[in-house]
């Protein structure tokens, strides 16, 4: 199968689909229950209950904090329990220094990992960012989330933004560019 895929052992090898997937029977037999497990437990309808929540308190959080964060512009978005929400980054760059200026995305990527951090610092809540498109924040709860789960997810977001993007930037920046080696006596 390799070799005809890739022509020689070597090249296969390359590509990590040699470590991904094998065809044996084994991982058959465990994606065919993973797919089983989705359907008996109704991951679908579970995405959308947790859409339920998630979508208009996303848009509550934007209102109440649309005088904090004037530059938000792109509204949260996506379907199910996968939801991105950010800034727009058009506004320039003028926080970044040197050879980060020429990266386009370098403001946006910096306000949302001081969100990122402060939600998982003050709330044991993990977010992550995308490298792609302009609402680089992901919440993405697992579907075993309950209701109560995900509105602590939007009261800690709420919280967080609450604070403002002067706070924020300030504490990310001196926890992760301030030196941490021990001062010269």
């Amino acid at each position: 199968m390799f070799r005809k895929a890739y022509d020689n052992l070597a090249d296969s090898l390359l590509q990590s689909t040699s470590t991904t997937y094998y065809g044996f029977g084994e991982e058959t037999a465990t994606a065919i229950e993973a797919v089983n497990i989705a359907i008996e437990d109704d991951y679908p309808q579970r995405a959308r209950d947790i859409e339920r929540i998630l979508a208009p308190g996303l848009q509550r959080i934007r209102r109440s904090t649309a005088r904090l964060w004037p530059t938000c512009a792109a509204p949260a978005r996506c379907t199910g329990s996968s939801w991105t929400a950010g800034e727009d980054s058009r506004p320039g760059r003028k926080l970044a220094p040197g050879g980060l200026a020429r990266d386009p995305h370098f403001r946006i990527k910096l306000i949302t990992c001081s969100v990122v951090d402060a939600l998982y610092r003050d709330h044991g809540i993990y977010t992550y960012y995308t490298l792609n498109g302009d609402n680089p924040l992901v919440a993405g709860p697992p579907l075993v989330v309950t209701p109560d789960e995900v509105e602590y997810f939007l009261t800690s977001l709420d919280a967080t933004l609450a604070k403002g993007l002067p706070r924020l930037l300030t504490r990310f920046v001196r926890e992760k560019v301030a030196p941490t080696w021990p001062a010269e006596s």
